[in-house]
């Protein structure tokens, strides 16, 4: 959970940071408030299983685009990090938004962080 404390605090940042520079930002939780959290409880295969949802992600994106399109901003791009890279390359190979960025990272229960790169 600390992982992804810090992981929202970061994007938080950069989304600050573009914001001040006069450019509207929106920062979805694409997983949808449910991090992965390695413990016996729920193995990582049931959280994958669990996030397969990520087609809800690009739907919810996509509408959040189309508002803004109806608002008059004519480009739209879009930065991607973890699991809402997914989204973030569905939603390019769509058109939907005019540039990508996306960094993803592979899930490793055998790293002690949880996480690798």
């Amino acid at each position: 959970m600390i992982e992804a404390i810090v992981c929202a605090v970061e994007i938080w940042k950069l989304a600050g940071r573009v914001a001040t520079s006069g450019f509207c930002v929106v920062v979805p939780d694409f997983i949808y408030g449910d991090p992965f959290v390695y413990d016996n409880y729920r193995p990582l295969a049931g959280w994958l299983k669990d996030m397969e949802q990520f087609d809800k992600g690009f739907t919810d994106a996509k509408l959040a685009i189309d508002a803004l399109t109806d608002k008059g901003f004519s480009a739209t791009p879009a930065a991607g990090f973890y699991w809402s890279a997914k989204v973030i390359t569905k939603l390019a190979q769509s058109e939907s938004i005019q540039a990508a960025v996306d960094s993803s990272v592979k899930i490793s229960p055998k790293v002690a962080h949880g996480w690798a790169v």
